[in-house]
């Protein structure tokens, strides 16, 4: 499943018990059949695209994935923060956030959760 997916997972395409927010589906196929998702919703058919839309709505953002979406966000430096769950253990999965590169961002915040953290990183002025 996509990101978006699961977020409208069991919501309609109306969305009336999502939470209000201004939300940019990035989907090149989706973009390309000029399909609509739902309410409050815009597709984009790039990340770069997503971002300009979002800019205009206002200066803090966030991307909400999935793994394609942040490995490449990542890739092209386009991210001033991080806001990570590090959950503790092996687990099975197909999709993962991408290794953070720790010469290109430090560690500013770590709240320990039990069996998992929540840590932010910032990027480094050198990177």
């Amino acid at each position: 499943k996509t990101t978006y997916q699961m977020l409208t997972e069991g919501h309609e395409k109306d969305y009336e018990t999502i939470p209000e927010s201004k939300m940019f589906v990035v989907s090149r196929s989706l973009a390309e059949k000029g399909e609509m998702v739902w309410r409050g919703a815009d597709v984009c058919g790039s990340l770069e695209e997503a971002m300009d839309k979002a800019e205009e709505v206002d200066d803090v953002y966030f991307c909400a994935g999935g793994a394609s979406i942040y490995k490449e966000v990542l890739e092209k430096r386009l991210a001033e923060k991080l806001y990570i769950s590090e959950i503790y253990g092996d687990y099975e999965g197909t999709a993962f956030f991408p290794e953070i590169d720790k010469t290109e961002w430090k560690e500013t915040k770590r709240q320990k959760h039990g069996s998992w953290d929540f840590v932010v990183y910032e990027k480094n002025s050198s990177a």
